[in-house]
């Protein structure tokens, strides 16, 4: 398990929550309740503060951490959707190991 308990991304205050979840879907970036694995978000605001938190749950470590790098390089391209260049404004202001 890999747990980000908030990070900030300014480029996600232009979606919509149906909008977000609904692109999550169609890029398969979600929780397998079967398997069990997969990432969630912690909606720790609304979307539009662009603050989020994130756990990413598979078999060992190293998975989880491509699980987190895939959903935010998925996140990183959601925002850059908006011809903004908020890549350098992609702050991840904690990151935490848990075991």
């Amino acid at each position: 398990m890999f747990y980000i308990p908030y990070f900030h991304n300014p480029g996600l205050n232009n979606i919509s929550f149906k909008t977000f979840f609904h692109i999550c879907r169609i890029e398969k970036v979600s929780f397998d309740l079967h398997t069990l694995k997969g990432v969630s978000f912690q909606l720790i605001d609304s979307l539009q503060t662009g603050l989020l938190g994130l756990f990413a749950v598979a078999q060992d470590y190293n998975e989880a951490i491509v699980l987190v790098k895939d959903t935010l390089d998925f996140l990183l391209k959601q925002s850059t959707s908006t011809n903004h260049d908020y890549q350098r404004y992609f702050l991840f202001l904690r990151l935490d190991k848990t075991r």
